[in-house]
């Protein structure tokens, strides 16, 4: 799948001559359409080649949500660990006003996928500095955990 990217994007993060991607766009917005695709498809090494051709981290998709958002919600450990190595934002809002950390727990209350480590998910979070009072706190938090556990 990443031969597939680079065939698409150069390293540089230029636009491959010849390259089709539907209707013309500047590159910037097709390299953060790519890169918010990538976190949600838990393609972390095509995730990370598209931000070294300088796809933003911080971009937002549809609802607000950032990379890192996209990450969490599939429970994807490998993703979220290299945007967080890379600085994405913890305390970035989604359009419902949710924090990375918030987005996990309403996830955990809604949408939980039973079998996954949300434990060590959280733990990475909150080990990188994620704000637990802007998810509710450590009680909320716990008790969201405590629902998939």
């Amino acid at each position: 799948m990443i031969d597939r990217v680079r065939a698409l994007v150069t390293p540089d993060g230029a636009i491959q001559p010849g390259a089709r991607l539907g209707p013309p766009r500047p590159s910037q917005e097709i390299k953060d359409e790519a890169f918010l695709a990538a976190c949600r498809a838990k393609q972390t090494a095509i995730a990370a080649y598209l931000l070294d051709a300088g796809a933003g981290i911080g971009v937002r998709g549809s609802q607000g949500m950032t990379g890192l958002h996209e990450a969490v919600w599939r429970c994807d450990h490998a993703t979220t660990r290299m945007l967080i190595d890379r600085g994405a934002p913890l305390e970035a809002k989604n359009a419902y006003g949710g924090t990375v950390l918030d987005f996990v727990v309403w996830v955990l209350r809604h949408q939980p996928g039973k079998g996954r480590d949300w434990c060590g998910l959280v733990d990475m979070l909150v080990a990188a500095g994620a704000d637990l009072e802007a998810a509710g706190g450590r009680d909320a938090i716990e008790a969201a955990l405590h629902q998939v556990t």
